[in-house]
């Protein structure tokens, strides 16, 4: 069994082509889905003719067609910390952060603390041979751009959480990740009171400007 330090956890998570707010909030994640254990094996449970468990340290759910193939879901290779990040990270541009239940209870938060301190030190190596076909690995050692901008992260309100990530390494943008829930929901609910507002104010104008004398008025 091997354990990872949050450090060494959020080089992986920034590898695999998360942003530093993003990869803090991964590292959050990890925790309570598996101890940072890289053989961390859940669900076993739920294991179905098509699924198997889930494995590694974001515990991803394993498909067992793809088993050898060298797939996203692969049961063979999820134990490899770097391709369970990887894995990870496909997951998330399709599903987004949501797809993990220990984000969407809130379980997460509790490992915030840790991973935000991971994220401000800029992560740590992975040492060799922590599984197998895994390889050493730095923050930053990738090709993965520090700004995710269109064509790899499509949605602006992403944007300020990569910059201030560059920026703070990861501590601010994670702030930025945590709070840009509650902001797309007030940005929604302001944007359809204004609506509502302009919509009456423009069906009630004809009979107050008959009312007041003004151009407008109904006839």
């Amino acid at each position: 069994m091997t354990t990872l330090s949050p450090a060494q956890v959020y080089t992986l998570a920034r590898g695999a082509g998360f942003d530093p707010a993003t990869a803090a909030i991964m590292v959050a994640i990890a925790g309570p889905e598996s101890g940072y254990r890289t053989d961390a094996r859940g669900d076993v449970g739920l294991q179905t003719s098509v699924w198997g468990p889930s494995i590694g340290l974001w515990q991803i759910r394993s498909l067992k067609a793809q088993t050898g193939t060298g797939g996203t879901r692969d049961a063979s290779r999820l134990t490899d910390p770097t391709f369970n990040a990887k894995s990870a990270y496909s997951i998330y541009k399709g599903q987004g952060l949501g797809a993990w239940s220990t984000y969407t209870s809130g379980a997460y938060r509790g490992f915030l603390t840790k991973a935000n301190a991971a994220a401000g030190t800029g992560g740590a190596p992975v040492p060799l041979g922590t599984a197998s076909g895994s390889t050493t690995t730095t923050a930053g050692s990738t090709n993965a751009q520090l700004v995710d901008l269109p064509g790899g992260n499509w949605n602006p309100l992403n944007w300020p959480g990569a910059i201030l990530g560059k920026t703070a390494q990861g501590a601010s943008g994670a702030l930025w990740a945590q709070v840009q829930p509650f902001l797309v929901t007030s940005t929604f609910v302001v944007t359809g009171l204004a609506m509502i507002t302009i919509g009456t104010t423009v069906t009630a104008w004809p009979t107050v400007a008959k009312a007041s004398g003004l151009p407008g008025g109904t006839p």
